[in-house]
């Protein structure tokens, strides 16, 4: 039977929020990089099993206008049956999202196993390939499937099956591979506002009384 860890992860204050780690510290960065409205811990659940859960994090309409709960956990990866590698669920998150709990489950702070460096998760009820998108009409960060920026405002005016050329960012005009002329695409996993994000969440420093 292995040893169970003496290690502990590092408490760590930023935002008028003392995180339990670094990496839960570093995320709250990179959400208010993006410009996400987050609360740290705001509820805690009994699951049916009968244990207690506390997420980590609230993110008001992250998801296509819909609120969401995200876990923290280091970055662990494993490989799935197809050869891609990604990180396995812990087993409070399955077991909260099998309680109907809309949780995703984020690790470490880059996933630098991905193409282009676009960070991608588990969603909790639909597809694996889910991540960080730019809205092409708003701007608005949020997570999508396969980085559509398209479905982070579904509601948003101009998003059309046929979306105009005048409404869309200077950025997908720039970058043909973003599909931005279908409706329900805008790939933008590797737009400046994501990239630009976790880099300041990897460059946080939060020793001797800095606050990241």
């Amino acid at each position: 039977m292995a040893k169970a860890s003496r290690i502990k992860a590092i408490e760590t204050v930023y935002g008028g929020c003392r995180f339990r780690s670094r990496l839960e510290a570093r995320w709250a960065v990179f959400f208010d990089a993006v410009g996400l409205t987050w609360h740290y811990e705001p509820e805690g659940f009994e699951l049916p099993c009968g244990t207690h859960y506390l997420p980590d994090f609230l993110i008001p309409g992250v998801d296509g206008g819909n609120d969401c709960y995200f876990e923290i956990k280091p970055y662990t990866p494993t490989k799935a049956e197809n050869g891609c590698i990604h990180c396995k669920t812990d087993p409070k998150v399955a077991a909260a999202r099998e309680a109907g709990l809309y949780l995703v489950q984020l690790n470490g702070i880059e996933n630098t196993h991905t193409p282009h460096r676009v960070y991608s998760f588990d969603h909790p009820y639909e597809d694996t390939n889910y991540g960080w998108a730019v809205c092409p009409y708003s701007g608005r960060v949020g997570i999508a499937y396969a980085h559509r920026g398209a479905r982070v405002c579904p509601d948003h005016p101009h998003n059309t099956d046929t979306p105009k050329k005048e409404h869309i960012g200077q950025w997908f005009l720039d970058n043909p591979g973003s599909n931005w002329q279908h409706g329900n695409k805008a790939y933008s996993g590797d737009h400046p506002t994501i990239v630009n994000a976790f880099l300041r969440a990897n460059m946080a420093r939060f020793e001797h009384g800095e606050r990241g």
